[in-house]
């Protein structure tokens, strides 16, 4: 079985961030993040106001405010539901191009068995951590974006198993918490 590549860092227990280097300029890469054209190729598509303060609503559900915007190197989206939730994006300049980073820190009182129906699958809403903290669907849903927008930047096909990338994190996130209790 080929070893799934580029998988998120745990920065504390309810926050990751994944992380690409692109052979691009940043403007390239902003128009992709920051843009409703460019985020329909790769992420969710939503309605939003490209400004701070301007209101985002995510396909699946989650309403909040681009609370941050200082473009072509961040913006950071707080939902509704939470003050201490975000999802950040950023780009770094590099020698190569530019390091681009989705920082996603999950509410410490998020439950993911309350947040979704009935009928989503339990290992897709796994929380070895308990509430608050990352579950596995979440973990290779960012992944799969992320896949996605390196497909969009490069013009190559990046290849994306679900199963794969959820057993990953699964593992990922049991291994994080037995070390951390």
């Amino acid at each position: 079985m080929k070893r799934m590549e580029n998988v998120a860092r745990m920065l504390e227990k309810n926050t990751l961030v994944w992380e690409r280097e692109f052979p691009v300029k940043p403007e390239k890469l902003w128009n992709a993040i920051a843009t409703k054209e460019g985020l329909s190729h790769w992420f969710m598509s939503t309605p939003f106001e490209i400004e701070e303060g301007g209101r985002f609503d995510w396909e699946g559900g989650t309403e909040g405010t681009i609370t941050e915007i200082d473009p072509p190197h961040r913006i950071r989206f707080t939902p509704d539901y939470s003050d201490e939730a975000y999802m950040l994006f950023e780009i770094e300049e590099t020698e190569n191009g530019c390091l681009f980073k989705l920082t996603d820190k999950i509410a410490p009182d998020f439950d993911a068995l309350k947040f979704f129906s009935a009928d989503t699958h339990k290992h897709e809403i796994y929380q070895p951590g308990g509430i608050g903290t990352p579950w596995t669907g979440i973990m290779s849903g960012f992944h799969e974006f992320v896949d996605a927008l390196e497909s969009y930047i490069t013009g190559f096909d990046i290849p994306f198993d679900g199963d794969e990338a959820r057993r990953v994190y699964r593992d990922m996130l049991d291994e994080w918490h037995s070390v951390k209790k």
